[in-house]
């Protein structure tokens, strides 16, 4: 089955991925799902993805997932019939006793024969995979414009306080926040050497992925500054180290979102906030989740070691590691009387509950778009987006009691 119209493989993909994963959103918002709605929309990605993806799909009906995930279906047809006719040709040429230069020739005149036909079926799941990287970046543009407005600051008086108090503390909220990234995505960079093939540049965007902290609407002004400038470094980075046309729509959308913030009054700005956080939790975040897993297959990755390593920081670190390089900030901030001298764990929570997990989401699918990171990244980075909203509460209380504890 081939689907040679451009638009009509992208409706039947926004078909086959929109409404499971939106669906399942909706049940498992309505069946109050532990993780609330931000862990029940990633829960609903994972498994819409598993079932339009290999796991399922795939296996009942293997033609049309290629056809429609894939691409080059047609050109895999023709590449498998040739290549069933050669084993035929070759089988008949020994049975006829001739020499084995002979056998030699007949196989290289074959595989020049099959060159023409591998570039067409590699040219062709190019350029399917760029009609889904399309796909996705439309969805990550609109995930971000949505982003922008649930999490910006409305008001141009908060942006002038967020301004007097870097000028007033001599910027040290900024180095905080790139003390920040730093001490949370090192672990991050360093594990990946361990894995044949990465390089420095994987190793950078493991890092990205994996450490990067989120910045929360309901902290204060040096606080988001800290997390925001560890969020810029990071975006930054991300640009430097590859781009793709999916990171250009998801800065567009983020631009777009801080826009309407901006001319928008705070009366609208609450009606679009509630609409905005009903789409984001239902359709864009699981969506753009099913989306990316359609194409992972579940044995494959779960038998690379790479997939285990960054399991290891998604569950261990990439929740654990930013708290504990928030509360390292933290300190380095209330020196100087810039924040409360208790609380430093209170305040790191609010940095790793306050949106990280969609934020490494975000990252880990713009780089993979890029060529920087796997498969396994994705994966590992849903799974461990999906622990972190599942346990903002445990990591609140637990917080409460070691502030109380370092107080006593």
């Amino acid at each position: 089955m081939a689907f040679d119209s451009a638009a009509m493989s992208v409706l039947l993909v926004l078909a086959l991925v929109l409404p499971p994963s939106t669906l399942l959103a909706l049940i498992l918002r309505k069946a109050h799902a532990p993780g609330g709605p931000a862990g029940a929309a990633i829960a609903a990605g994972i498994a819409a993805a598993l079932l339009i993806g290999p796991g399922v799909l795939g296996r009942t009906h293997p033609e049309f997932h290629r056809a429609v995930f894939v691409g080059g279906a047609a050109e895999s047809r023709q590449l498998d019939e040739l290549l069933a006719r050669q084993r035929a040709d070759r089988a008949a040429l020994q049975a006829s006793g001739v020499t084995e230069d002979a056998v030699v020739e007949l196989e290289q005149a074959h595989v020049r024969e099959r060159e023409p036909l591998i570039r067409a079926r590699d040219d062709a799941r190019r350029h399917h995979r760029q009609r889904l990287d399309l796909v996705l970046g439309a969805i990550a543009g609109i995930h971000a414009a949505l982003a922008g407005l649930l999490v910006l600051p409305a008001t141009s008086a908060h942006w002038r306080r967020v301004a007097r108090e870097l000028v007033r503390q001599g910027g040290r909220p900024l180095l905080a926040g790139i003390g920040l990234l730093l001490v949370a995505a090192v672990p991050a960079v360093v594990l990946p050497a361990f894995v044949g093939g990465v390089g420095w540049k994987g190793s950078l965007a493991w890092g990205l992925v994996f450490g990067v902290p989120g910045a929360a609407a309901v902290m204060r002004a040096t606080a988001l500054a800290a997390s925001g400038m560890a969020a810029v470094v990071a975006l930054s980075l991300a640009l430097l180290l590859g781009w793709s046309l999916a990171m250009t729509m998801t800065g567009a959308g983020t631009f777009l979102g801080f826009m309407v913030v901006l001319g928008v009054s705070h009366r609208h700005l609450r009606a679009l906030r509630r609409a905005a956080r009903g789409i984001l939790f239902t359709i864009t975040l699981p969506s753009m989740l099913a989306l990316a897993g359609a194409t992972i297959e579940p044995q494959t990755i779960s038998s690379a070691p790479a997939f285990w390593i960054a399991m290891f920081i998604a569950v261990f670190w990439s929740s654990d590691g930013r708290w504990l390089a928030g509360a390292i900030a933290h300190r380095f901030l209330k020196r100087n009387g810039s924040e409360p001298a208790r609380a430093s764990w209170l305040w790191s929570a609010q940095i790793v509950n306050g949106g990280s997990g969609s934020m490494q989401i975000i990252l880990a699918l713009l780089l993979h778009g890029a060529g920087l990171v796997g498969h396994e990244v994705v994966a590992a980075a849903a799974i461990g987006a999906w622990l972190i909203e599942l346990t903002v509460g445990v990591r609140t209380r637990l917080a409460r009691l070691l502030d109380q504890r370092a107080d006593s």
